[in-house]
Order: structure tokens, then C-alpha cells, then sequence
């Protein structure tokens, strides 16, 4: 028992009514890591945040591309499956008509 109550007095816990309980996970405030870790664990924190906000923003903006990708038919069905359908490679659908496959690539000159 003593050994328990060491582990809560010296852990993240808050005090109340003369106990030490747990700090609950989602509720605890980037301010309040401050105080238990110091200056750097919250700037860890905040930038880990940061950082989770920019990559939703990021997957909400080029989502639309791999929608678009998977509807073209243009990358030769192989091995890859998934993968070569979601890439812009993929855009467009086949040549059909005649027209041979060959020919429909458009060479600028920059090559």
C-alpha cells in the first residue's frame, strides 16, 4: 500500500480532498502538462498538436486527387493493384476509337 501511495504522490496526479487521483487523459489541459513536466514537455506537446493539425489539413486537400486517380483507367492493372490505380498515373482512361496507345502521348520537346 505504501508503495502505491509513493507511486501516486510522485506521478501526474491531481490532489483532491487530501487524495491523489490519476490525471485523465483527454481532459487534461497543454497548460496544465506545464506543470508537470516544465516548459518543454508542453512545447512537445503543442507542436505535436501542430503538427496532427497540419496533416488532417494536408489529407483533406489531396484526397480529392486519389478519388479522381481510381476512377481513370489509364495505368496498366499489374501486380501493385491498389497503389497504380490511386497514383495520378492513372488519370484518364484508355485510348479507344483505333487510335493506337502509342500515339497518344504528347511529346513537348523538353525531354
Amino acid at each position: 500500500e505504501q508503495a502505491h501511495q509513493h507511486l501516486r504522490d510522485t506521478s501526474a496526479t491531481v490532489v483532491r480532498d487530501g487524495v491523489a487521483r490519476w490525471r485523465l487523459l483527454w481532459s487534461t489541459s497543454i497548460e496544465e502538462i506545464n506543470e508537470i513536466g516544465g516548459t518543454g514537455v508542453e512545447l512537445y506537446f503543442r507542436f505535436l498538436r501542430s503538427l496532427g493539425i497540419c496533416f488532417v489539413c494536408m489529407s483533406a486537400l489531396t484526397s480529392p486527387i486519389v478519388v479522381f486517380s481510381t476512377l481513370g483507367d489509364f495505368a496498366p492493372v499489374g501486380s501493385d493493384g491498389w497503389w497504380t490505380s490511386a497514383s495520378i498515373g492513372n488519370l484518364g482512361s484508355v485510348a479507344r476509337g483505333g487510335l493506337p496507345q502509342d500515339e497518344r502521348y504528347v511529346i513537348i520537346g523538353c525531354q
